[in-house]
């Protein structure tokens, strides 16, 4: 009987523990992605970027990254084609300026929170470290900025993420 017991209680945990890691992920979404549209582009790099990514879709040229007609090599265009996608679809206004920084974001936490799970097999470990990442301002300040600085942040975790795997593969 006690074996049984143990099992229900272990069934219970987990439950809790699907639903917390469900609920810690809707709450970044929200986190992330609400009120991108609340202010306008008040930063100047934000005001860049997204001229930039403006002008890249108004011209078709999406090989060299432009603003006020002139050349931007400041940053790989990748920033810039997400941009004006993201303005394609949603047309010129901060949300579709700053969606892709947000999308980035979220890719971030979850990439970590699978990679943590994956490499310790330890769920718990996972979804705190992901809501310590996640929940830290300067993350939160740059997930809802139009820049470049998340995208690069993804991709340096990412590979970090990847390298450190590679090393513990077994």
């Amino acid at each position: 009987m006690t074996n049984s017991k143990h099992v229900l209680n272990n069934h219970k945990l987990n439950q809790s523990l699907s639903s917390m890691i469900w609920i810690t992920f809707a709450i970044f979404a929200g986190l992330f992605f609400l009120n991108l549209n609340l202010t306008g582009l008040f930063d100047v790099d934000e005001a860049i970027f997204a001229e930039a990514s403006y002008e890249m879709l108004e011209t078709g040229d999406y090989v060299t990254p432009q603003y006020n007609g002139e050349p931007r090599y400041h940053k790989p265009p990748l920033i810039y084609w997400v941009q004006s996608i993201s303005m394609d679809l949603l047309g010129k206004t901060p949300l579709a300026a700053r969606l892709p920084s947000a999308v980035f974001a979220f890719l971030t936490v979850f990439g970590f929170y699978a990679f943590i799970s994956g490499m310790t097999g330890n769920k718990r470990l996972a979804i705190t470290a992901s809501i310590i990442l996640g929940a830290n301002l300067s993350f939160l300040v740059i997930s809802q900025a139009s820049t470049a600085d998340m995208a690069l942040n993804f991709f340096v975790v990412m590979a970090t993420m990847g390298l450190i795997a590679n090393l513990y593969a077994k």
